[in-house]
């Protein structure tokens, strides 16, 4: 199983009743969803005009929102909130997994690049800034009243955690 399966299944398990996806780029993954039965409430968010524009066309039915991972806000909480593939291009990461906790009020899956060498570094690629993340990067992230309910990693062209955080009742 790969990442995007293995994220889907998570979903899926947790069969939560609405989601925020963060960085949802085109909508890829409540198209996903949608095909595996999933009738929960939808919202995705992405900083690129071009990739909401899309993810409208392809999905007119949902939600899509242009936001900034580091800087959205919305006025509720969501069941479970998704930060996929984000934060490894950002300088300031501690902000966007703040507002992911914030508007949570259960769950936050987060997948970032992984580093095989034990510890965190940046390097540019093109323009893009690409940071790798060792667990212990990840983990700490997690604020009071949450705890690190899942954490795997998975390896191809370029390693990656899958982390899931759960909200302490």
């Amino acid at each position: 199983m790969d990442f995007k399966e293995y994220i889907l299944s998570l979903i899926l398990e947790q069969n939560p009743e609405s989601i925020l996806d963060i960085a949802c780029c085109t909508g890829h993954y409540v198209r996903k969803l949608r095909e595996s039965g999933w009738s929960g409430e939808y919202t995705g968010v992405d900083i690129t005009r071009n990739f909401i524009e899309k993810a409208k066309e392809l999905s007119p039915e949902e939600e899509f929102i242009l936001g900034d991972a580091r800087s959205i806000s919305m006025d509720r909480k969501y069941d479970m909130v998704l930060l996929l593939g984000v934060i490894m291009h950002l300088d300031d990461y501690a902000s966007a997994m703040d507002n992911a906790f914030e508007m949570s009020s259960n769950k936050v899956i987060v997948m970032t690049y992984a580093t095989k060498l034990g510890y965190t570094y940046c390097k540019e690629n093109g323009g893009m800034l690409n940071r790798y993340f060792t667990e212990e990067d990840i983990v700490k992230e997690s604020p009071d009243g949450w705890s690190v309910e899942r954490v795997e990693k998975f390896h191809g062209s370029r390693d990656r955690w899958v982390v899931v955080f759960d909200a302490r009742n």
